[in-house]
């Protein structure tokens, strides 16, 4: 989101607003390298897990399925 957007919605927030933040950058060829070598998790998409409406357990959910899964090299 660029400054102007977040600015505006602290002033006028939805009824429901969640924030996901976060930066990651990487080297040419540095991410493939660690998803080869299995340093990230990597799920398919569930909106009805990410936008649910508490997200206490959230983490400990998505780790597990995580954990769930394997994949042969």
């Amino acid at each position: 989101l660029s400054p102007p957007t977040v600015e505006q919605l602290l002033r006028n927030p939805p009824k429901h607003l969640r924030f996901f933040t976060g930066y990651a950058g990487w080297a040419p060829g540095q991410l493939a390298s660690e998803l080869r070598r299995g340093d990230w998790w990597v799920l398919k998409v569930d909106p009805n897990v990410a936008f649910r409406a508490d997200p206490t357990n959230l983490w400990d959910e998505l780790s597990r399925r995580a954990r769930a899964v394997t994949a042969s090299r």
